[in-house]
């Protein structure tokens, strides 16, 4: 297995709270950036996607979780595990995935 590094892929500004977007809308972001990183790496599957969501963005990590779930069926991130650590900021980024090569 191997670690890509995302130099923490920004998903959204750090400094403006986005209440207008959903869970759901934010996973779709989060797969598709997933998936071409892995893609353009020549993965063969992600096994591991770490996030950093902070307390400010108003996301709730398990709904992210759950979607994160059902939408990555037939994807390079199918079967992958979701793992997000909350703290109280405004962040939201990607802060590495890991594959299989």
């Amino acid at each position: 297995m191997r670690l890509l590094q995302t130099s923490c892929v920004a998903l959204l500004p750090t400094d403006v709270y986005y209440s207008w977007m959903h869970e759901l809308a934010i996973t779709e972001q989060i797969l598709r950036m997933v998936n071409d990183r892995a893609a353009e790496a020549g993965a063969k599957a992600v096994t591991r996607v770490r996030l950093v969501v902070g307390a400010g963005q108003g996301y709730a990590g398990e709904s992210i979780r759950m979607y994160f779930g059902m939408m990555s069926e037939g994807t390079l991130c199918e079967g992958a595990e979701l793992e997000y650590e909350m703290n109280a900021g405004c962040e939201f980024y990607i802060d590495n995935i890991e594959v299989k090569t």
